[in-house]
């Protein structure tokens, strides 16, 4: 998993815990704020929130698409809450009283993320079925999140894929 995908995984937690809060409890949310050190990420979420054409099929094979649409769908159901990038680290520049609170939450997730991180000795090869995701590309037990079109051709000529291939002709 990379840290794009890491990223938006917690996004879309926040958002969905949020979203059930705002459901279960009858809440209505003020403005919020949601800061994430991925920039891309940030900018993908923004970008698509705005986009007024339907997605289409070939959108699926972008990197980390089952996540992301996840991400925006939940994004488009809150809209009072903004998405903001913040530098991560910041503390190795600046004192840490001397940052502003979105800065200093940043650099105390980071020393979480780096506590927790050495205790993690499972590694899931598979992504989770996110709703609106309908299917995974999965190849050797590990779910294929990014080049699609690159892993397909770079296997197709594997022996049990050609096995594969010719028994479903005849």
């Amino acid at each position: 998993m990379d840290s794009y995908r890491a990223e938006a995984y917690g996004k879309c937690s926040i958002l969905q815990f949020l979203f059930l809060l705002r459901e279960y409890f009858d809440l209505t949310l003020e403005s919020m704020h949601v800061y994430c050190d991925n920039e891309a990420l940030v900018e993908n979420v923004n970008n698509a929130r705005e986009q007024s054409r339907p997605q289409f099929p070939n959108d699926a094979l972008k990197a980390s698409w089952d996540v992301l649409q996840a991400v925006v769908r939940f994004a488009k159901l809150l809209p009072q809450i903004t998405f903001h990038h913040i530098r991560a680290h910041q503390d190795t520049q600046v004192a840490l009283n001397k940052l502003k609170r979105p800065a200093k939450l940043k650099v105390q997730a980071d020393k979480l993320a780096a506590n927790y991180q050495p205790l993690s000795s499972h590694k899931n090869t598979r992504a989770p079925m996110i709703e609106g995701t309908h299917c995974h590309l999965i190849y050797d037990g590990q779910t294929v999140a990014s080049k699609h079109r690159k892993h397909i051709r770079d296997h197709r000529r594997t022996k049990e894929l050609k096995t594969y291939i010719q028994s479903r002709r005849q």
